[in-house]
């Protein structure tokens, strides 16, 4: 149900155009799942692959549905690998602030990869959360991270300034 209510924030604040390349990721535990809101959208879906440690994810095309195998790191991730690269990501955290800020799971893949697409052009970085991941005092940051743009909850969509 809280997936449904995310859905539903995320589609009401964010349109989607059938040229747009969305990247969602496969849930781990218990996240917000963003597989409802992937499984209506009429753009290009695709998912995250660690390609190498310390390097920048990649973007393989795929639908709800298609075959999935595991990777590394516990995560699932397209069997037939079409890479494309999308403009829109919906970035997976455990903590998050009002001022983008987030806590990953320490590997550093989306800072790396949001600061190599932010400098090839626009992407929007959405993080994908519960309501009570968020740090009200504010997360520590490095020079590295990467701020969102935006964060969508199951009760609420913040817009970083």
């Amino acid at each position: 149900m809280l997936s449904e209510q995310a859905k539903a924030i995320f589609q009401n604040n964010i349109p989607l155009g059938r040229d747009d390349i969305l990247a969602g990721f496969h849930p781990i535990g218990s996240e917000v799942s963003p597989l409802p809101l992937l499984a209506t959208q009429t753009c290009t879906i695709c998912l995250p692959v660690v390609v190498e440690k310390a390097k920048p994810l990649i973007f393989y095309k795929w639908s709800v549905g298609e075959p999935l195998k595991k990777s590394i790191f516990g995560t699932k991730v397209p069997a037939e690998p079409v890479e494309v690269i999308p403009n829109i990501i919906i970035v997976p955290l455990l903590g998050w602030d009002k001022s983008g800020a987030r806590i990953g799971y320490g590997g550093g893949f989306y800072d790396r990869t949001l600061a190599e697409l932010k400098k090839q052009g626009k992407i929007l970085a959405v993080g994908y959360a519960f309501d009570s991941q968020e740090v009200p005092e504010g997360i520590p940051t490095e020079s590295t991270d990467v701020r969102l743009d935006a964060i969508v909850t199951q009760t609420r969509f913040i817009k970083i300034s």
